[in-house]
């Protein structure tokens, strides 16, 4: 293994390794705080801390970097910002073993799209793993959605919605950048990471004046854990996992978010938020193996 590729693997696994607190912080956050509120200041922080990552390296360039990425810019901004919308609109109405179970098929979906796009090979492998473990989701949440916890049967139903939404734009965003690194490796599309921090905080911005009545006010703590999501968490895994792809294909990249599946889900149990039923166990350890299978084959034999 090359010195780039494991450089890669390493960017990827530090990025996905620090979203794996994202829910946690999520659920540590006052249950009646407002949805567009956390959305305004986790981005807002987050472009700060992004936007200054960026200034460093890229100096006064950096808006005419962004000028740069062009249409495939623009769509990698769009998608991030509607995952930012749905990551935590999910979060808000679903348990986050649902979520996550549901976000771990984003690495297939990925190479579904690469392939479409820009016909990165597509495997047996891969056919079989996507058409496995889309079964597998489908069967916990029908058998799992009339289970007994905070959220109620609709709501549930809303999140999983919101989680399917978060799944497919993550999906598109990683095969765009992607695309880019392979046509048009001179564009940075590093900085789309602050640009759709900037653009969700802004449209949370003008939804909580409408909709929230001017409510800016944050608890103590909850300005703790929105600093450490906003100014840690999210611009570590963003930038991380985006530089990545420079050394890695976008379905290897993608499948370290099996961590967030498995530790996401553990480190919100140990904080005493959720009990993870036995039949979600069973769906997240079968949704790795047949994620594990489909990453060790592609890394193998689809080089």
């Amino acid at each position: 293994m090359s010195q780039n590729i494991k450089k890669g693997f390493l960017l990827s696994f530090i990025g996905v390794f620090a979203i794996t607190f994202d829910t946690l912080l999520l659920r540590l956050l006052t249950e009646d705080l407002d949805f567009w509120t956390i959305l305004f200041y986790r981005y807002m922080i987050y472009t700060l801390v992004s936007f200054s990552y960026n200034l460093k390296y890229l100096g006064l360039n950096i808006f005419k970097e962004i000028y740069k990425t062009g249409r495939l810019g623009l769509g990698c901004i769009s998608t991030l910002t509607i995952c930012n919308f749905c990551f935590i609109a999910s979060v808000e109405n679903t348990n986050v073993y649902n979520l996550l179970m549901i976000y771990s098929t984003s690495p297939i979906l990925t190479s579904i799209f690469s392939y479409i796009t820009f016909r990165q090979k597509l495997f047996w492998w891969n056919i079989f793993t996507l058409f496995s473990a889309t079964l597998t989701t489908i069967l916990i949440l029908y058998f799992n959605i009339d289970e007994e916890t905070k959220f109620s049967k609709k709501e549930n139903i809303i999140g999983i919605y919101f989680a399917i939404g978060a799944t497919i734009t993550t999906s598109i965003y990683f095969t765009i950048v992607k695309y880019s690194e392979i046509k048009y490796p001179e564009n940075k599309m590093v900085t789309t990471t602050f640009s759709s921090g900037f653009l969700t905080s802004f449209i949370s911005f003008i939804l909580t004046l409408t909709v929230d009545k001017h409510n800016f006010y944050i608890p103590k703590m909850d300005v703790l854990y929105l600093i450490i999501q906003g100014g840690v968490i999210l611009p570590v895994c963003y930038i991380c996992v985006t530089q990545s792809l420079k050394y890695i294909s976008s379905t290897e990249s993608n499948l370290m978010f099996l961590l967030e599946t498995i530790l996401g889900p553990l480190w919100v149990y140990l904080g005493g938020f959720e009990k993870i039923p036995n039949l979600n166990i069973l769906g997240i350890f079968l949704i790795v193996s047949f994620l594990s299978f489909n990453g060790i084959m592609t890394i193998k034999f689809g080089n």
